[in-house]
């Protein structure tokens, strides 16, 4: 027997649960193929924490979130940015741009378990995990894709396939679709960090000769650290004893966090980046990190993933409420004409901020550190570069306004 579908996410991760919730209440059966267990309890203790804008925050408290966000988020309502050895800083406030808060900082399992126990609330989303993708073939009104689980293999027709399984997607290597990748040689350090005084829901980024450094307001005195550095330099550092590593952190963060008097859970992470070259196709389109994997630096990539979320739920449900299959290529196609400039603006932003910040060429740095001074003094450039920063600017789907379909 085959299930049918009319959208079926392939990835229940954040991006693809985000979607299926969006989705929830329109007249459509909605199935979601996740490999891992979610009916599975997870450790949830020093898990990564996620950076989410202002704009995140409204896509998912119009989804209905907002209270149980606020029992696992920190609100962010400064974030200031500086370079080591130079004068030039800004900073940037809510109350500059007239907000309550720039953004949350939350645990990555939290939002993703507050996520699942929303959509697993919906009569008309129905899960299978765990199940795997074997594969897919085209149809004409869509995908029909066998899915196995445990000894079992499913059947399901859908007339649009969603491809949210990451930046290693399957799904997008079955469709054909080829990828720009790039590796920048660089790791991600994170950990969390104890400090002697109180964080004030300030963000901090900071750059400095080795690399980008962020640190992330958390409940209590604590903050979650990300620092960028070349591979050979993480191995070094990621190797030391943590007062060794301490020793490295104080010196160069300075005092802005206070004394850091802690530090556990160091993790590495290999960075790469990525661009699929082609993001939608008849009955398909690519969502989150299988369509983009952008590098960390500004905290760019799942909330530019939760605007494309946000913006493809938006053109579905018009073409639902028309009449219209889902998975057609001329719907599909608003949403890429939609979204394409700026997915581009942002990829080129953050490689971009990454080759100037992480440049040691004497006119390069001298103009960075202009740069943060002429944003320091110059409130209406930065505050509108804030905006695009955290997704209030240009052409915003509804549930950023707080609108529902």
């Amino acid at each position: 027997m085959i299930e049918k579908y009319d959208v079926l996410v392939i990835g229940g991760g954040l991006v693809g649960a985000t979607l299926a919730l969006a989705l929830a209440d329109q007249p459509i059966k909605i199935g979601i193929v996740e490999s891992s267990n979610i009916y599975q309890s997870t450790n949830q203790k020093n898990q990564p924490a996620l950076a989410l804008s202002k704009a995140s925050v409204n896509i998912l408290s119009t989804l209905g979130l907002s209270v149980a966000l606020q029992a696992v988020a920190t609100t962010i309502n400064t974030v200031h940015v500086s370079s080591v050895g130079q004068l030039g800083q800004t900073r940037i406030s809510a109350a500059d741009i007239r907000l309550d808060s720039l953004g949350q900082v939350i645990p990555a399992q939290s939002l993703l378990t507050v996520l699942r126990d929303a959509v697993r609330k919906k009569s008309h989303i129905k899960w299978l995990s765990p199940a795997h993708l074997q594969h897919l073939e085209r149809t004409d009104t869509g995908y029909r894709v066998a899915v196995k689980m445990g000894e079992d293999v499913t059947t399901l027709d859908t007339n649009l396939l969603v491809a949210a399984d990451g930046s290693d997607s399957l799904v997008r290597n079955l469709l054909g679709i080829a990828v720009k990748t790039w590796n920048p040689l660089q790791t991600a350090l994170t950990a969390i960090l104890t400090t002697s005084q109180p964080h004030q829901g300030i963000a901090y980024e900071r750059f400095a000769q080795s690399g980008p450094l962020a640190a992330l307001p958390l409940p209590g005195q604590q903050y979650a650290l990300v620092w960028v550095l070349s591979t050979a330099q993480s191995q070094k550092l990621y190797q030391q004893d943590d007062a060794a590593f301490l020793r490295g952190l104080q010196q160069a963060w300075g005092y802005r966090l206070g004394r850091i008097l802690q530090v556990e859970n160091r993790q590495a992470l290999k960075l790469h980046s990525l661009c699929a070259l082609q993001q939608v196709a008849p009955g398909a389109v690519l969502l989150g990190n299988a369509a983009h994997t952008l590098h960390p630096i500004a905290a760019q990539g799942l909330n530019l993933s939760l605007r494309d979320t946000a913006a493809l739920a938006q053109i579905l449900i018009e073409a639902i409420k028309a009449g219209q299959n889902p998975g057609a290529l001329m719907v599909l196609e608003k949403y890429r004409a939609w979204r394409e400039p700026e997915q581009t603006r942002v990829l080129r932003f953050t490689e971009a901020l990454n080759n100037i910040f992480s440049s040691t060429f004497l006119p390069v740095k001298l103009a960075r550190n202009a740069g943060l001074c002429g944003l320091g003094m110059m409130s209406p450039i930065r505050n509108m570069l804030a905006k695009q920063a955290i997704g209030l600017s240009g052409k915003m789907p509804k549930l950023i306004c707080g609108l529902k379909y």
